[in-house]
This record gives structure tokens, sequence and C-alpha cells, in this order.
């Protein structure tokens, strides 16, 4: 009888030890970003980021869609430059909907995205052309700066 008691405070004693699962997980939320069309820096891909990941090279117009956890987060774009970061929130059951523009402006549209025109296509075989997308997640660095001394030209 001692035994059975032993054998029971030992089920009981590993079924409380177990750790209990978090009751609500992070919910995935939709957040877009828009660049901005600028004369002044068409030529050049914007590199977007959070979180210090980079995650997109955008042209002048192009829009990126992902998803991130609620919460906290650091958004940060390259762009010639200009070394831009903003901390946002990202919240569910809200528009999540962000402008890039020239001069480190991150800027969040709280009626969503603007209509975007015509996506440009491939005249070889009528594909859609698009230069954002996921790039390999690596480290959004600062762009590298040559130093000169001071007599130098």
């Amino acid at each position: 009888m001692k035994a059975a008691w032993i054998l029971f405070a030992i089920v009981l004693s590993a079924g409380c030890s177990t750790p209990n699962k978090p009751e609500l997980e992070a919910a995935l939320v939709d957040v877009s970003v828009y660049r901005e069309p600028s004369p002044s820096d068409s030529l050049f891909r914007m590199v977007f980021g959070v979180d210090g990941l980079a995650l997109a090279q955008l042209d002048p117009g192009e829009e990126y869609r992902f998803q991130l956890p609620a919460g906290a987060h650091s958004f940060r774009y390259v762009l010639g430059v200009y070394d831009c970061t903003e901390d946002v929130v990202i919240r569910p059951g809200e528009t999540n909907a962000y402008r890039l523009a020239r001069g480190c402006i991150i800027e969040r549209l709280e009626n969503g995205l603007p209509d975007a025109p015509p996506q440009p296509r491939d005249p070889r075989n009528g594909a859609a052309m698009t230069g954002a997308g996921d790039m390999a997640r690596q480290e959004l660095a600062a762009p590298e700066v040559e130093a000169k001394s001071p007599g130098a030209r």
C-alpha cells in the first residue's frame, strides 16, 4: 500500500512539474511597405530591413509584403547616403502599411498603400518584372565610407 502511494505521488508530481506552453503565442500580422518614387534617386535600389535583417531591395514605386509578429520592431532602409531607422509597433487588426521616402521618411499609412501603377512587363515574354523579393536574410550593415586623409584627392 505504501508503494502504491509513492507511485501515485511520483505520477502526480511528474504531471505538475511539466512546463506549460504559453497560452497565447505571438500572432503574425500582415505588413506592407511602399517605396515612394523620386526622380532624384530612381537609379538606386533601396535596401529595406526589419530588426537588423535585410528583407528586400525595392525599386521606386514598388511594394513589398511580409508578416511579422505583433509588437515593437525597428524598420530600416539604406538608399544612397540615407541610412534611416524608425521604431514601429505592429498591431493585429490594424492597417500596417508604411511609406518609405527619400529624406529618411518611414511613415505609417492609416488608409493603406496607394493604388500601385501597373507593374512593368518583360517585352520578351510578357512576364511581370519585379525587383523586390526576399533576400537571403542577412545583417543590414551601414554603408562603408572610404576614409581619406585631409590632403588626399
